[in-house]
């Protein structure tokens, strides 16, 4: 099973300090397995369809108002 690695870099300030110290990075390590990838590709898919639909009963309805 292949995964897709992103890793995300974050700069962390500090407010409440009244030098404004920066006192580090914070990285997240976000992984996704084949399933997931194509379970969130078929959700998109779905909620494009869902979109197309919704867009399609708003010209009917404006068709049936007119």
């Amino acid at each position: 099973m292949s995964e897709t690695s992103e890793t995300f870099t974050e700069r962390v300030d500090v407010s409440t300090r009244p030098d404004g110290a920066f006192i580090g990075t914070l990285e997240i390590d976000v992984r996704h397995d084949d399933h997931q990838l194509e379970r969130i590709a078929a959700l998109l898919h779905e909620n494009s369809a869902l979109r197309d639909r919704v867009r399609q009963l708003e010209r009917d309805n404006a068709e049936l108002r007119a």
